[in-house]
């Protein structure tokens, strides 16, 4: 950002300080919508953890501690005969 930009963004940030909330709300809300038609298609950022529960998530409940337990004695049974 050039020195003159710069000047100007931060009069304009100084500016906008000094109104009420809700027009300060009007101003952000209205910069929004002219970023609406260049950020559709842009896909929206998910951590690692969000995409990964998302992959695990099941209508079913969870296993019961009995199930896993049985689960675990028949894969170290068949590994260990």
């Amino acid at each position: 950002m050039s020195e003159a930009l710069a000047t100007n963004y931060m009069d304009i940030v100084e500016e906008v300080r000094h109104w009420t909330p809700e027009r300060r709300l009007a101003l952000v809300q209205a910069i929004l919508q002219t970023l609406k038609p260049e950020l559709e298609g842009v896909p929206v950022y998910r951590s690692t953890w969000e995409r990964a529960v998302g992959l695990l998530a099941t209508e079913q409940p969870p296993p019961s501690a009995e199930t896993v337990r049985a689960w675990l004695a028949e894969r170290r049974e068949g590994r260990y005969g």
